[in-house]
């Protein structure tokens, strides 16, 4: 028996009891947060996060990027065509009630000010930062479909594939962060990223250049998608 013992030491030296996960670095990228490329921190962002890494300034992150999220953007379900709507028809009122065929003075200052006061007003009370998480995430999901995918609405390729599970592996380390004992999250995060990998692998064999292109955008590594992934509280710190 102590023989046995000792062959199977020697095959698996680094058996995962919770003694060698606390003493031992996690080490390579980490499969959730990759390399914290500029993706993975505007999505984190986006989460309200206090990682640390995730909101260092990143020079990439432009008002004319899709991840870009500015006090204006729209959240509560309203479209960009929807709040255009709104304020065009307040632009229209403003000057409506500015004219001269309502008043038989010339226009004010003050009232152009308050119309432009209510102007900034609808923007903060629609705007995606007095949102829900899940309105948070969804916005996200539409951004990365717009740069992975051929189309706007593009969900079917490797790329956008990859990508959207990238946002939802995000929103669920970002739960467990605070939630160590919700398994079922966990293991649902074990399987996602388990999809992702399988769809990245579905991709390196399709295309080699989309994959490393891909890879390179999620901040991920090839080790990391080659090899099978284990859940450890180390990758959340």
């Amino acid at each position: 028996m102590k023989e046995y013992r000792k062959v199977r030491a020697k095959r698996a030296p680094h058996v995962e009891t919770k003694a060698y996960i606390k003493r031992t670095p996690l080490r390579g990228t980490n499969p959730i947060f990759g390399t914290y490329a500029t993706l993975v921190k505007q999505i984190l962002r986006t989460l309200r996060t206090e990682d640390p890494r995730a909101l260092t300034p990143d020079s990439e992150i432009t008002p004319s990027s899709p991840f870009y999220i500015s006090s204006t953007t729209p959240g509560h379900g309203v479209s960009e065509k929807e709040l255009q709507r709104i304020t065009d028809g307040a632009e229209k009122a403003a000057q409506m009630r500015a004219s001269d065929i309502l008043h038989e003075w010339p226009a004010k200052p003050p009232i152009e000010e308050t119309e432009q006061t209510k102007l900034e007003a609808t923007h903060r009370i629609l705007s995606l930062r007095h949102g829900s998480a899940s309105q948070e995430k969804a916005h996200m999901i539409r951004a990365v479909v717009k740069e992975f995918g051929k189309t706007q609405i593009d969900t079917g390729s490797p790329e956008s594939q990859a990508a959207i599970l990238t946002v939802r592996i995000l929103a669920m380390a970002e739960h467990l962060r605070y939630n160590l004992k919700d398994t079922i999250t966990m293991r649902s995060l074990t399987i996602m990223i388990q999809q992702r990998n399988s769809m990245l692998k579905y991709l390196k064999k399709k295309s080699l250049a989309r994959y490393m292109s891909c890879l390179k955008q999620l901040g991920l590594d090839d080790s990391v998608v080659s090899k099978e992934f284990r859940f450890s509280k180390k990758m959340l710190e």
